[in-house]
């Protein structure tokens, strides 16, 4: 049987924007802030982000060859709903990743940094997951302009061929948000084009669909 689960979405620890080597953080001061035009020497390369994102033995990778080729599995951006979800983990119902109380040992948001920090610098959320909030602004791939949360089988909220002039939802709040916006609820937006040093985070998902094998 393939080692993957049906009817499952999967979804990568750290924000693509960001993505570090941990090797690189200076040990003496993990928040070590960085941004796009710096020319940091620790910004990885794609084979450091193949390397780390799955664990790739040959059963895995074969399975997830196959999966792919068939497309039964897509590799996409989040939905607001994967995101939300993954965002909480497993504490339902909770405003931050790591609970109800604001933390800025948790997160970078408030501006108390002043720039994007290295990924993976504060604690993951219940599933691992860094960054669920604060630091970027993270791409969903829903669209904005609908009433939320929505149906699942809402195809309009989920038009992968909508036009760049369409807004997408972002979510996760920055570095420069306050607590009430750097939270798991609030959503933002922006067209596809939209840059900046705050803005324009994304993770992947894995969307799986497939019967076990």
């Amino acid at each position: 049987k393939s080692p993957l689960t049906p009817n499952t979405v999967e979804i990568s620890r750290h924000s693509g924007m960001d993505r570090r080597n941990p090797d690189c953080r200076d040990a003496n001061n993990l928040r070590h802030p960085w941004s796009l035009g710096s020319g940091d020497p620790c910004r990885n390369d794609g084979d450091t982000l193949n390397s780390t994102a799955l664990p790739l033995t040959p059963p895995i990778r074969q399975a997830q060859d196959r999966l792919l080729q068939r497309g039964e599995w897509r590799v996409t951006l989040p939905s607001e709903l994967e995101w939300e979800k993954a965002a909480r983990g497993e504490l339902v119902g909770a405003i931050f990743p790591w609970g109800n109380s604001p933390d800025i040992n948790q997160a970078n948001y408030g501006y108390e940094i002043g720039d994007t920090s290295v990924v993976g610098c504060f604690p993951p959320n219940s599933y691992g997951l860094h960054d669920m909030v604060g630091n970027v602004w993270e791409w969903t791939r829903s669209l904005w302009g609908f009433d939320y949360p929505y149906l699942l089988d809402d195809l309009h909220r989920e038009d992968l061929k909508a036009g760049n002039d369409k807004s997408r939802v972002v979510r996760g709040g920055s570095g420069d948000s306050a607590r009430d916006v750097a939270r798991c609820a609030v959503r933002g937006r922006g067209e596809p084009g939209s840059r900046g040093n705050y803005f324009g985070g994304f993770r992947v998902v894995l969307l799986c669909s497939a019967p076990v094998l």
